[in-house]
């Protein structure tokens, strides 16, 4: 289904949108899809580990949260429905917001990939921030023959910040550049001395994993991320700002942009307590504190 983004006057098939804002800590299930591009929703299974302090939904970002990973894989989210939307062998966008915990750490944001190294179950794109601080897409052009894709500079490099990231895979005759963009700004393209990298193929049995990948469940340190789109097509430089600047003002509006959970001292109590969403999004019918 082809749609408009944002502010955009470009048309362009919006596939996949998620918020992760469905519930406080970790009683939400379902990771939703909120735009249900294609053939519809690509709603997912959240998995959380239990305490709570391992990960979960946290106050701050688009839409009032964003998700905690931790480093035992509590707050990724698997089993995508509608997986055939989200089997992309072609041009493609996928746009996130991404801030690490205290480490640098090799971070997958979201992959699409099988269970072993034939082509049926190659890897179509991955996306991960590195333990340098360079951004990376990966993909699989023939049986186990990895593409690997990295940012020249360690362009997230600085810990405990916000960055909004935009990864494009874009044509370059038959083969494929990858543009990184940070906060709206284009800062590197790699095109492999002008020629382009082959093309993913095979991928048909290949699934849909958010904060984790295939092969390694473990992210290698804690890490955030909020408002992932993903788009089967390569969106252009002023599409990118326009996302960038709509979702920065709509954090933003919550009174601060991705502020992190902090403990606030009840008065007269003496102890501290986490503080806790106000509003109708509240599950509590008092807002305050939990």
């Amino acid at each position: 289904m082809a749609r408009r983004c944002c502010a955009s006057v470009l048309v362009m098939t919006f596939l996949a949108h998620y918020l992760f804002n469905e519930a406080p800590v970790q009683e939400a299930t379902t990771a939703i899809d909120i735009e249900a591009g294609g053939s519809g929703p690509h709603n997912g299974t959240y998995t959380f580990s239990s305490p709570s302090s391992r990960g979960g939904l946290e106050p701050g970002g688009i839409g009032g949260r964003h998700t905690w990973i931790s480093l035992n894989d509590s707050g990724s989210v698997t089993g995508l429905g509608n997986i055939n939307n989200l089997r992309i062998s072609g041009a493609m966008t996928m746009s996130f917001w991404y801030y690490s915990d205290n480490i640098d750490a090799w971070h997958p944001i979201m992959e699409m990939n099988g269970v072993d190294e034939t082509q049926p179950e190659n890897k179509l794109f991955g996306v991960s921030r590195e333990t340098s601080g360079r951004l990376a897409m990966k993909w699989e052009n023939g049986a186990g023959v990895d593409v690997n894709v990295f940012s020249s500079n360690n362009i997230v490099e600085v810990l405990d910040q916000w960055y909004h990231c935009a990864v494009v895979r874009k044509a370059n005759g038959g083969n494929f550049d990858v543009l990184f963009y940070v906060d709206g700004t284009l800062v590197d393209t790699q095109d492999n001395g002008g020629s382009g990298y082959a093309g993913p193929d095979g991928g048909t049995n290949s699934f849909g994993f958010i904060g984790r990948d295939q092969a390694s469940t473990e992210p290698s340190g804690a890490f955030r991320i909020d408002s992932l789109r993903l788009y089967d097509t390569a969106l252009s430089a002023g599409d990118i700002n326009s996302i960038y600047l709509i979702e920065k003002a709509a954090a933003e509006s919550y009174g601060a942009l991705f502020e992190e959970p902090k403990n606030i001292l009840t008065p007269n109590s003496g102890m501290n307590y986490t503080a806790f969403l106000e509003g109708e999004r509240n599950s509590r019918g008092y807002g305050g504190f939990r």
